[in-house]
């Protein structure tokens, strides 16, 4: 069996840092979804000076989502684990004057043989990499250039129960105690 996750964050921060080695990124340049605020985003000049990013600087906005039109399988592995096979859909937003280049070399990422097999090792089975798309978006005054792809992937997730002692331990006395009583 795959090894796998034990959650999201954990699989966020495994693909967040496979991209950075791939793509060679500085890793302030990749950055979750879930923690982008818009205006806020900013970049650490030095230890305490923050600026804002400029077209020069590519970065890339990934975020995670529960593909619910693709596969979802639950096995008990023992008696107090599970696993849970479902697909996820990563979807990458690349920002920058160089996110052309970026977005293709991250297409050409998930379609690398060693690449998809050392995925596949961590418990990540890519099953599907759209077509790059660019836009340019409307961001605080400025006209950014931004390519956008994402990758379903079937993950399996680790799930284990921790033991309940009062339940165990009571079921025995709570079942003992019903009686049927017979017509």
């Amino acid at each position: 069996m795959l090894p796998g996750f034990t959650n999201t964050d954990e699989l966020n921060k495994y693909v967040r840092t496979y991209i950075i080695d791939y793509l060679k990124l500085v890793p302030n340049r990749v950055l979750n979804g879930v923690s982008v605020r818009g205006p806020d985003l900013q970049k650490i000049i030095d230890q305490c000076t923050l600026g804002s990013f400029n077209l020069e600087d590519s970065f890339i906005v990934f975020d995670l989502e529960k593909d619910n039109t693709g596969d979802y399988f639950v096995m008990q592995e023992d008696e107090t684990t599970m696993s849970v096979i479902s697909d996820f859909k990563i979807n990458y937003r690349i920002y920058g004057m160089m996110s052309h280049m970026f977005g293709l070399q991250l297409q050409a990422m998930f379609k690398d043989e060693n690449v998809l097999y050392s995925l596949y090792e961590k418990g990540v089975r890519i099953k599907d990499v759209s077509d790059m798309s660019t836009i340019n978006e409307f961001i605080n005054n400025t006209m950014w250039p931004r390519a956008d792809l994402s990758a379903t992937m079937q993950i399996r997730f680790i799930v284990r129960r921790k033991p309940d002692e009062y339940f165990d331990k009571n079921t025995e006395s709570i079942f003992d105690s019903i009686h049927i009583v017979e017509q």
